[in-house]
């Protein structure tokens, strides 16, 4: 698993996308630090469960081998 504290876009953490909230059929992932949010608060991500679900697996399966293998550490 990703530290909470790595990033998988400029402005959108990883533990943001893993604690992402269901409402109704989708997920909603709440980007706490983004350009306007001291003025509109968290952004709302709305994604649909399959594209949450293929999200999650490449933060969690994809990203840390990649990391792991671009570092020289096995």
């Amino acid at each position: 698993m990703l530290n909470k504290d790595e990033y998988i876009s400029h402005y959108m953490l990883t533990d943001e996308i893993v604690n992402a909230r269901k409402v109704d059929e989708c997920m909603v992932v709440s980007v706490a630090k983004h350009k306007t949010s001291w003025s509109q608060g968290p952004a709302k991500i709305v994604l649909t469960k399959a594209v949450y679900c293929w999200l999650l697996l490449f933060i969690t399966k994809i990203v840390p081998q990649t990391c792991r293998s671009s570092s020289g550490h096995a």
